[in-house]
């Protein structure tokens, strides 16, 4: 990173910039007039309906790559959007108290939507917060689709996975009497046994879900930090 002047906050160096910029900058260009010959050489499909549709009427010398500049400028916008919370999160999460005050936010978020899905699924009457009628039946918590909601928790799932295992207590290894006296003196027990039941419940609304994918995708993690480990 580069050290912040006169006291200010440091800037991180942003992983992936360059080819996010390159993607960015290709949106950019599409938008972009150019020579008629120049488009005819890199889109010979852009160019054929711009010849059989606005070159009917006229003769063409500057048109752009894209067919449709108002969608393209709708994606640029997205994507700029998407880069724009990217590296503003590199910068601010780079800071060990924010980073580990916004996992947790968000494993707090999952949690009670994973309850919420499981109470909404045992007691339900056909209808997303008991209220708002949908016309299917594959619907889970406030989704209307139940692989969405598998995979939005199969995305915070090893954010509480890793959270747990930073909170595990360090203990002894002398007997078993050290182990549990040195797990109830650690301050941080509540929080590993408050996340790991969290953790748990995620898991537990994914597998309610009945979303192969969703269920696959959740295995994903516990292999990988089970090899970790």
């Amino acid at each position: 990173y580069l050290p912040g002047e006169n006291g200010s906050l440091p800037y991180y160096s942003i992983p992936g910039i360059l080819p996010l910029s390159c993607f960015l900058g290709y949106v950019l260009l599409q938008m972009i007039p150019l020579p008629v010959e120049f488009v005819r050489m890199l889109s010979p499909n852009a160019y054929g309906i711009y010849a059989e549709t606005v070159g009917a009427t006229g003769r063409l010398t500057w048109i752009p790559l894209t067919v449709n500049v108002k969608s393209t400028l709708a994606e640029f916008l997205r994507y700029s959007s998407y880069a724009a919370f990217y590296m503003l999160t590199v910068q601010l999460l780079a800071r060990k108290e924010y980073l580990k005050k916004t996992v947790t936010i968000i494993m707090v978020f999952a949690a009670m939507l994973a309850i919420f899905g499981m109470l909404q699924q045992f007691v339900s009457n056909g209808r997303i917060y008991w209220i708002r009628d949908i016309s299917t039946k594959w619907f889970y918590g406030p989704f209307a689709n139940r692989n969405h909601y598998a995979g939005l928790i199969d995305m915070i799932f090893p954010l509480a996975l890793g959270l747990f295992l930073a909170l595990k207590p360090a203990v002894s290894y002398e007997s078993f009497r050290n182990r549990i006296s040195d797990m109830i003196n650690q301050r941080d027990l509540n929080n590993h046994i408050l996340v790991g039941i969290g953790a748990v419940i995620m898991a537990t609304s994914v597998f309610l879900t009945l979303s192969r994918v969703g269920i696959v995708s959740l295995c994903m993690p516990l292999l990988f930090m089970g090899g970790m480990l």
